[in-house]
């Protein structure tokens, strides 16, 4: 609809809620387009995100819970963005990847929700990886890793590395969109 950022954004939060999540998509794709409030911003990518997930297309959605924890590192759908990033890596067989990222979220917000860090630590111990248990709970994503590079190619982006692949730039200290 053509009305104020908080209309738009209950339009897009209301068909989530009634399980359309194909017009859901559409509704919080739109609202990224045209919004300007950056707490309604970072919590409709995460909503989008949901929309993904629900529907098993982990890689799109996998994708929008990257691009909120790099672009809104401060929000509160943060932490919540890292979890779902996760598991969403490990539904795609992207096991390592999706425990690295559960460490990177008990190392960035270890003051999250409880039932964050506890989920992170349940899926840790659901999906034991060489690399997990190599590095101890001691890895940094972005940091640390002399000669390591961890390419996420199966949602089209890189991590620990320093390179440009697919739209993003790797830094030493994480992922930043370029």
């Amino acid at each position: 609809p053509d009305e104020n950022e908080d209309v738009q954004y209950q339009f897009a939060m209301d068909l989530l809620k009634q399980g359309d999540y194909e017009t859901a998509e559409i509704a919080f794709q739109e609202f990224l387009n045209v919004g300007e409030d950056q707490s309604l911003l970072s919590n409709s990518n995460f909503w989008l995100a949901e929309t993904l997930y629900v529907r098993e297309n982990y890689k799109d959605a996998a994708k929008n819970y990257l691009n909120l924890y790099q672009v809104y590192p401060n929000s509160t759908r943060a932490p919540d963005s890292l979890l779902k990033l996760g598991i969403s890596l490990i539904k795609m067989d992207q096991r390592e990847q999706g425990c690295l990222t559960f460490l990177q979220l008990q190392d960035t917000y270890p003051d999250a929700n409880a039932s964050l860090i506890n989920r992170s630590n349940l899926e840790l111990q659901k999906n034991p990886n060489q690399e997990y248990l190599k590095y101890n709970k001691r890895l940094k994503i972005g940091a640390g890793l002399l000669g390591t590079t961890l390419v996420m190619e199966t949602i089209g982006i890189a991590m620990l590395s320093d390179f440009n692949f697919d739209g993003l730039t790797v830094m030493a200290i994480g992922l930043v969109p370029y």
